[in-house]
Formats: C-alpha cells, sequence, structure tokens
C-alpha cells in the first residue's frame, strides 16, 4: 500500500489539507501526469494507493 500525503492544490496552511482545487496537483507534489503514471505502475504491480480526500 502507498499512502498519499495531500496532494491537491492547496495554500498550504495546513499541511494541505486545506484543499482549493480538487482537481490539480500542488507543484511541489508533481504533476498530474506524475499521479496518473504513479497510479498506472502501482496497479501494473498489484499494490494500492491511497490518498486522503476531505470532505467539504
Amino acid at each position: 500500500m502507498i499512502w498519499l500525503n495531500p496532494i491537491y492544490e492547496s495554500p498550504d496552511f495546513d499541511n494541505g489539507y486545506d484543499i482549493l482545487n480538487y482537481e490539480d496537483i500542488m507543484k511541489k507534489a508533481g504533476t498530474m501526469e506524475n499521479l496518473l503514471e504513479l497510479i498506472t505502475e502501482t496497479h501494473a504491480r498489484s499494490k494500492q494507493y491511497c490518498s486522503i480526500k476531505q470532505l467539504r
């Protein structure tokens, strides 16, 4: 299991949990393409990943 810290676009006042945009990645976390590659490679290795999404 790969556990991802908050990765969504955020002003980062509380370590990324103050999400502004659930459809974009924080610059310091990479790009959407990086995330999609991680997900693809994780699944190819029969692993799982977990990403926290704060409910609005």
